[in-house]
């Protein structure tokens, strides 16, 4: 009982000296601040804390931390008010707020997205071998990406993550210089995926009313990213305020209300994902199939909300952008969801066209997995065999003379009839195909189902894995000329 009664005595003893010692640092580094703080300080105490001894009161208390910093920034000079605010920290000993180390766990969001591309670059370019106007999109924005995360991730751990009044004023310029480009070029990642998704579309589904829709979102797509970037650019006049503006010294300037845009395109740029998802939807469900290729493609079509998620979260962290003085404390969540919102965009419009290239990596697990029918498992060489079989010229000795059959390949892909009902205009008035693509019925393959080149069209498989035996109608590969040769009998005649 008497040890712990001792140790009680000694705690309260050493809490006194740490009190009396802040009171008398209190009172020795008043002459430290600049002359309009400690104006603010002398005319918030008596009304607060009512004498300098009373330091719980100076160093912890809301109410006058909230009466000084509101009469500095009336007061005094950006600098002299960031200045107090160091001097104000150390005397009351405050520990630095730091928040560097929260962007880690997000990385490896971040990585898989540069890896989803990347694989979706490599399947196109060495298995496949065919770029469309869907993989060159995704390839600019997946360029931009880099150079965006890297300027992000460098300015975020120069200068953001603490309090504004500890970062060096030639750092924070530089750090708000490059800001203000990554936030251009956010509305302009953005916009690419929503492209590049939707040129997609326009490969998969030949459906003219479809088409009309999709190339109605590009025209808007379009017009608003460029309206977008364009508002961003301009978003403060004259535009180097955006990073040197924080000091308050700047002049006269004319700015847009950065809180009310923001929110603005975030909400559009929601509405527009939305739009985007469900488009699609009335073609896919009407795909008739095996319960397990049903499902798949509308799993397929569905990851576009996790964009929608991704977009909505990040509204959460967007209500101090733009009226924030202390921007490099209060922008760590909106940088982070900002970040995650664009590698989300990313990974999903490149995750479908990745799985050639795990077929390859791992033919015995995703074999299976991504077998969906008809023959999507045949690989390049297998493809190049069947065209070769394909491109043969034939010759048949008939009555009339030598009929010459040349095939050539075809300069445009016409896709067989599909999902959403009916055939592509046209389909039905193409020519019969040649005596060697019937030779080739005796194979007797599998033909390949409408969910089957659905799947095979998503998920990057290639051009020859459709099936031949079905398509009696036409071949989306070569074209046949016939040229006949008169024999001697006939020409007499």
């Amino acid at each position: 009982m008497g040890s712990a009664s001792f140790l009680l005595t000694l705690v309260a003893f050493a809490t006194l000296l740490v009190v009396s010692h802040a009171e008398i640092d209190l009172s020795a580094r008043d002459s430290r601040l600049p002359e309009c703080a400690i104006a603010c300080w002398q005319s918030a105490i008596p009304s607060v804390c009512g004498s300098w001894e009373n330091a719980q009161c100076v160093c912890r208390d809301a109410g006058f931390d909230l009466e000084v910093t509101q009469c500095m920034s009336k007061s005094c000079p950006r600098l002299s008010t960031f200045a107090s605010l160091r001097e104000w920290d150390t005397m009351c000993d405050k520990p630095r707020r730091n928040r560097k180390d929260d962007v880690w766990p997000f990385l490896p969001i971040h990585i898989f997205a540069m890896c989803c591309v990347a694989a979706r670059v490599y399947s196109k370019s060495w298995i496949i071998r065919r770029f469309s106007l869907d993989d060159w999109v995704i390839t600019v924005t997946y360029i931009l990406y880099i150079g965006w995360f890297l300027a992000g991730h460098v300015l975020y751990q120069k200068a953001f993550g603490v309090d504004i009044w500890w970062t060096d004023p030639d750092t924070l310029t530089w750090a708000l210089k490059v800001f203000y480009v990554d936030s251009c070029l956010y509305l302009l990642l953005l916009g690419l995926t929503r492209i590049s998704i939707l040129c997609f579309y326009l490969r998969l589904f030949p459906y003219q009313r479809f088409c009309r829709l999709c190339y109605v979102l590009l025209a808007i797509v379009s017009l608003s990213t460029t309206l977008f970037v364009a508002m961003a650019i301009v978003q403060c006049v004259p535009i180097a305020y955006n990073w040197e503006g924080w000091k308050g010294d700047f002049g006269s300037v004319k700015c847009f209300d950065l809180n009310v845009l923001s929110w603005a395109t975030s909400a559009i740029g929601i509405a527009l994902d939305t739009i985007i998802l469900i488009l699609p939807m009335p073609l896919v469900v009407k795909v008739k199939s095996t319960p397990r290729r049903k499902f798949m493609i509308i799993s397929m079509f569905s990851l576009g909300i996790i964009i929608v998620i991704a977009s909505s979260v990040r509204l959460r962290f967007n209500i101090l952008y733009g009226d924030s003085v202390n921007i490099t404390w209060d922008y760590v969540d909106l940088m982070i969801w900002t970040g995650v919102e664009v590698a989300t965009s990313i990974t999903v419009t490149s995750l479908p066209s990745i799985r050639l290239m795990l077929h390859r990596l791992f033919p015995g697990l995703f074999g299976r997995i991504f077998a969906f029918g008809g023959h999507v498992e045949q690989d390049r060489e297998q493809y190049l065999e069947i065209r070769e079989a394909h491109e043969v010229n034939v010759e048949e000795t008939t009555a009339k003379g030598i009929t010459r059959r040349e095939r050539t390949p075809r300069l445009e892909h016409i896709p067989p009839p599909t999902i959403g009902g009916g055939a592509p205009r046209g389909w039905n008035q193409r020519r019969r195909n040649s005596s060697a693509l019937n030779n080739m019925r005796s194979s007797k393959k599998p033909a390949q189902t409408e969910a089957s080149r659905v799947l095979a069209s998503i998920m990057g498989t290639l051009p020859g894995s459709r099936s031949f035996t079905s398509q009696s109608t036409n071949d989306p590969i070569t074209i046949t000329t016939e040229t006949t040769i008169a024999s001697e009998n006939n020409r007499g005649s």
